[in-house]
């Protein structure tokens, strides 16, 4: 993926959102990149939650957009992330063409349980969808919250988040503050859990 943008500078900057501002920035950025300087690419990598989005794309670009979201008061604190590149974006099309190969040669199966999309929020029906989705997901939002959101919709109210960082746990955490959230982040974590990975070898 580094290879993809070699030749650019690039970015990624996390913005936490001031009040109930999200969908706000969202019709900002669809005014922002029809103003960025040629070249340029600002665009939504992800949105973590409804206090917390992920902006990606050239370094002037985040930068201009990151700067017109806090001067319309929507975002506070802007926060560089240490990535290798800009995931999530248009500028990892080439990356996205290089796995197309590898996914066209991967056998995929319809789901037999509900499998949500980080692209689209909701369960993916078919083989079909599922390779076609992790095609997209290279170059489109994580749409993290919303997913999540959906899931709750639909009656889950106990969590487990297995890996090695407890971020997203914490995310739950203030999204859903009545929720059970078990994250699976150690060895240990995996021990104390119980039963609830009795066959984990």
């Amino acid at each position: 993926m580094r290879d993809a943008v070699d030749t650019k500078e690039t970015s990624m900057k996390a913005l936490i959102i001031k009040g109930d501002r999200l969908e706000d920035i969202e019709k900002l950025m669809e005014k922002v990149q029809r103003s960025l300087p040629e070249g340029d690419v600002a665009e939504i990598a992800n949105i973590n939650s409804r206090a917390q989005v992920v902006l990606s794309g050239t370094v002037k670009g985040v930068e201009y957009a990151s700067s017109i979201i806090q001067t319309k008061g929507f975002a506070g604190r802007a926060v560089d992330l240490p990535v290798s590149a800009p995931f999530h974006c248009k500028l990892m099309e080439s990356a996205a063409e290089k796995l197309s190969p590898a996914l066209e040669r991967t056998k995929f199966s319809n789901p037999v349980i509900p499998v949500i999309s980080n692209v689209t929020a909701k369960p993916m029906g078919t083989a079909a969808d599922i390779r076609r989705l992790m095609y997209e997901q290279v170059t489109k939002t994580v749409q993290w919250q919303r997913s999540m959101r959906f899931a709750r919709e639909k009656g889950v109210g106990e969590w487990v988040v297995v890996g090695p960082s407890r971020v997203l746990a914490n995310l739950l955490k203030k999204e859903f503050p009545g929720d059970r959230i078990r994250p699976i982040a150690t060895p240990e974590d995996l021990r104390e859990s119980g039963p609830l990975f009795k066959h984990v070898a």
